[in-house]
């Protein structure tokens, strides 16, 4: 009855429907219909607010890490890395010090939404740099004759440097030069910081927090990745050779050498995700559903493999 009132306002008919079934003629004292219903009042003492904030953070990271993914930059281009490709590790910069036992505690929830191997927070600069563009229209005319010291310092410092004056501007402090003898103060809106990826990493930031990803790829994660996009197609192949969603099936396949590689690896967990009792290489024959696969029309997910399957539901 209390779903028939909640869903009321998105489906009034159904609701209205089920309501009737459950109450109307059968209570003489409620509304004959659920439109006439007092709306549900929530039960204060069931509110876990500790686990509402705490998904709120993982959902933050999460959606930063899914970012980060997205921003990986190839010879100075934007390219993606789709979520089927396992990662080694995501970290996390937080805002807070007791949110890394959040992160701690739903480790293996982000990993799994993330597809990384590792999930971590961020303690040292290895995923992030850090650069520092002094401003001349305030630095300018503050420090005069100086300025091109100042700046210079600023951008050409050594990164540890650089790292622990960028915190402190985005934590909006002020930061104070020595140079020659002299003092220089800078004020948190007199320098533009940037945070870029290491090299090796992809990172997103948003109001402080910080996830960064490693992509660096290794033989053993490119295998993984390819046979998750062999089951992808292969449950593709399922829904359009309309078999049943519990139809077990056999597989036959033919490709190029660094597929096949990854396709033995994985055999095991190709066959438990698309309920198949085998999977052999071979042409597809009489009585198999084919379909052939190249990067010219999937988008480099392949990483120029070639791939023929071939699926056939088992009698039940």
């Amino acid at each position: 009855v209390t779903v028939s009132k909640l869903i009321a306002p998105a489906v009034p008919f159904l609701s209205d429907a089920i309501y009737r079934n459950l109450v109307a003629g059968i209570d003489d004292g409620q509304p004959d219909s659920v439109h006439l219903a007092t709306w549900p009042q929530p039960n204060e003492a069931l509110i876990d607010q500790t686990l509402i904030n705490e998904m709120a953070l993982v959902q933050r990271l999460v959606s930063l890490g899914l970012a980060a993914r997205n921003n990986n930059q190839e010879d100075g281009q934007t390219v993606p890395i789709g979520v089927r490709q396992p990662l080694a590790s995501v970290q996390f910069s937080l805002n807070k010090p007791d949110e890394s036992a959040v992160v701690k505690k739903y480790a293996d929830l982000i990993a799994s939404e993330l597809n990384v191997k590792d999930v971590g927070v961020m303690e040292g600069a290895e995923a992030i740099s850090y650069a520092l563009n002094p401003l001349p229209q305030f630095l300018g005319r503050k420090f005069g004759k100086d300025f091109p010291r100042v700046q210079k310092a600023l951008r050409e410092g050594e990164q540890a440097d650089v790292k622990q004056w960028a915190e402190k501007l985005m934590a909006d402090e002020a930061i104070t030069l020595e140079l020659n003898g002299e003092t220089f103060e800078v004020m948190p809106e007199e320098c533009e910081v940037k945070q870029q990826a290491a090299e090796g990493f992809a990172v997103a930031e948003e109001r402080g927090y910080i996830a960064a990803v490693d992509v660096r790829l290794t033989p053993e994660l490119v295998n993984e990745g390819l046979a998750r996009e062999v089951v992808r197609r292969v449950q593709g192949m399922r829904r359009d050779a309309d078999f049943d969603i519990d139809d077990n099936i056999n597989i036959v396949y033919t490709a190029s050498d660094g597929l096949k590689s990854a396709i033995q690896e994985f055999a095991d967990y190709i066959k438990t995700e698309t309920l198949a009792e085998s999977l052999e290489e071979a042409e597809p024959a009489n009585g198999f559903f084919r379909a052939d696969f190249t990067d010219e029309d999937e988008s480099r997910k392949l990483r120029g493999e070639t791939l023929s399957l071939g699926v056939k539901r088992l009698a039940r």
